[in-house]
């Protein structure tokens, strides 16, 4: 590990709350902040990911309990902090398609960054957060960066742009990355590659 690396990766950790906190404001860039969570949470000493990214595993990093639950139809997950003096919960919907409840769970991940990983450990939160049919349409800008936040965390564009150039399809790409293939194609038409 170089040393301006091991530098970045102290700035990122705070030691008082014993959590990792990643440096977003409102104006950071969705991408740069996966770039920044996996840098943070996953990557190796080489500074390299795994595939599929293992979205379980960056979230008990950060602090969160992940917790699969039966929801009602239309609900795929929720960011919910019901209890003072204890983490947040990324909740997702155990009856959607494992490729579903990866996206879910990294938006949800999206939201926690962005908008909730200062949070007051003594509050709880008014409402939860949560993802569903609506979430996509793009009306609201939490959903729509949580939305890009969980694609770039996801399907990282270098890796992407590496895979592509090799002349992988989107099927091939979706099962490396365990996505939807509408998601990778979404994904890569989204990163300019045609």
């Amino acid at each position: 590990m170089t040393r301006q690396t091991k530098n970045i990766s102290e700035k990122l950790v705070d030691t008082v709350a014993n959590r990792i906190v990643i440096p977003v404001t409102e104006s950071t860039e969705p991408a740069l902040a996966a770039s920044l969570t996996l840098f943070v949470t996953v990557s190796n000493e080489q500074r390299t990911v795994k595939l599929p990214i293992r979205v379980v595993d960056i979230a008990t990093k950060l602090g969160l309990i992940v917790e699969s639950l039966p929801l009602d139809e239309g609900l795929d997950g929720m960011l919910i902090k019901d209890k003072p003096n204890q983490p947040f919960k990324a909740v997702y919907n155990c009856y959607q398609p494992t490729v579903r409840q990866r996206f879910t769970l990294a938006h949800e991940i999206g939201h926690y960054i962005r908008q909730y990983q200062e949070w007051p450990v003594d509050k709880i939160t008014a409402e939860p957060e949560h993802r569903d049919r609506n979430s996509s349409l793009g009306f609201d800008p939490n959903e729509i960066w949580a939305n890009g936040f969980a694609a770039a965390l996801l399907m990282p564009a270098p890796i992407v742009r590496k895979y592509w150039a090799e002349g992988k399809t989107d099927a091939d790409m979706a099962k490396k990355f365990e996505v939807s293939e509408s998601s990778m194609t979404f994904r890569r038409t989204n990163l300019g590659l045609f």
